[in-house]
């Protein structure tokens, strides 16, 4: 499957099949950009003066049903889920705190389904994780009023 960032599409890589020196070449990789894509997440923060960053729970509709076949491969399922959720997913690789929060908004299923619930997640920096909390509890009160 391929993912897509602000950079265009890319091939998303399936770990699990992956051994020896191959694997440590692309896990050492991954941790090296994790560590510069959590200086740049911390970085945001300060730069802007915010204590929580707001973004949608997911960037749209999930991704479709497989069918029965589809399912018996359980990692390129769950390559495919990830490929849909684009931007968001890419926080979910760092060590810092979230929380999602439900809200009344409906996606509309431009294929005429039902409408899904939409929620938003609230992220915080490293360790800020009461500050998170006090946070969503604030927005979902700002919700209720």
């Amino acid at each position: 499957p391929k993912g897509r960032n602000a950079s265009g599409p890319f091939e998303l890589t399936n770990m699990s099949t992956k051994t020896g020196d191959e694997y440590k070449g692309l896990k050492d990789k991954y941790d090296a950009a994790r560590v510069e894509w959590l200086k740049k997440y911390e970085a945001y923060f300060a730069d802007n003066k915010v204590d929580v960053i707001v973004t949608p729970t997911t960037n749209g509709l999930p991704a479709p049903v497989e069918t029965d076949e589809g399912y018996k491969d359980f990692i390129a399922c769950i390559m495919k889920a990830l490929a849909s959720y684009k931007p968001i997913h890419g926080l979910n690789h760092l060590p810092i705190p979230s929380i999602a929060v439900p809200t009344a908004a409906k996606h509309e299923d431009p294929k005429g389904g039902p409408p899904l619930p939409v929620g938003v997640c609230l992220w915080a920096k490293s360790n800020e994780d009461k500050k998170l909390i006090e946070a969503a509890m604030a927005f979902e009160a700002a919700l209720k009023a």
